[in-house]
C-alpha cells in the first residue's frame, strides 16, 4: 500500500526517524528530503525514502492508504463473490472446530483485531439479497466464536482478502484463520493477520 498524499493522516506527514525523533512537513513531497537529509546527517544510508513512509503510515492507518498491485483482493477473489466466500469459511471453520470448540482468545485481544479490521480499507459488507443464506451463515459464525460479541461486532463486516467474517476470526486463534502465504502477503500492512505471520511488508 502507500499513501495517499490527498489526504491528511492523525498528526500530519510525518515520520520517526528514530525512537522519539520525529520529523513533521506540511506534505509528504516536502517530508521527504527532510528524512533524507536527516539520515546523511546522521551517517545512515538514505534507503527507499518513500517506501519506508508508506510502510510506516499505513501500517497505523491504512484507511489513509491505496493498495497498489500486491495488495488488496485478486480481481477472482471479488468475482466468487463475498457472501459465497464468508459461507464457505464459515463451513470450513464449523468441520474443523475441535471438541469443545476453538481456544478464543482473550476480549482485550479480539477488540485489539477488531480495532485494526474498523480502519482497514478491505473491510466489505458479505450479507446478501438472501436472508435465509445469512440466517444459516450467521448461525454457524455464532457457534464458532460461542455467543461472544464486541460493540462494533457489525462495523467490521468482512475481509474481502481473506474472505471471513471479521467479527468471528478476530476471537479464534491464529492458526485457524491464517490463509496461505500468498493470500497473507495480500493482506493490508497494519493486519494483525500479517503482522502476527511477520509477512513482508
Amino acid at each position: 500500500m502507500h499513501v495517499n498524499a490527498g489526504v491528511q493522516c492523525p498528526g500530519g506527514p510525518h515520520f520517526e526517524v528514530a525512537p522519539g525523533i520525529t520529523l513533521v512537513a506540511h506534505t509528504f513531497d516536502l517530508l521527504y528530503p527532510q528524512i533524507t537529509e536527516y539520515r546523511l546527517r546522521a551517517g545512515i544510508p538514505a534507503g527507499d525514502v518513500v517506501g519506508d513512509v508508506d510502510r510506516y503510515i499505513c501500517s497505523r492507518w491504512p484507511m489513509f492508504c491505496q493498495p497498489d498491485g500486491k495488495d488488496g483482493p485478486t480481481p477472482e477473489m471479488r468475482r466468487d463473490g463475498i457472501s459465497g466466500r464468508v459461507a464457505n469459511s464459515a463451513a470450513l471453520l464449523i468441520r474443523a472446530m475441535p471438541p469443545g470448540g476453538y481456544d478464543l482468545v482473550e476480549e482485550a485481544e479480539a477488540r485489539r483485531r477488531e480495532t485494526i479490521c474498523l480502519g482497514c480499507p478491505y473491510k466489505v459488507a458479505w450479507r446478501s439479497y438472501c436472508s435465509p443464506c445469512n440466517s444459516s451463515t450467521d448461525a454457524i459464525l455464532t457457534s464458532v466464536r460461542r455467543l461472544r460479541k464486541i460493540d462494533f461486532d457489525n462495523s467490521i463486516l468482512a475481509c474481502e482478502v481473506c474472505g471471513h467474517d471479521n467479527a468471528t476470526a478476530a476471537w479464534l486463534p491464529l492458526a485457524a484463520v491464517t490463509p496461505k502465504p500468498e493470500i497473507v502477503e495480500r493482506l493490508a500492512p497494519g493486519c494483525w493477520i500479517r503482522q502476527n505471520n511477520n509477512a513482508p511488508s
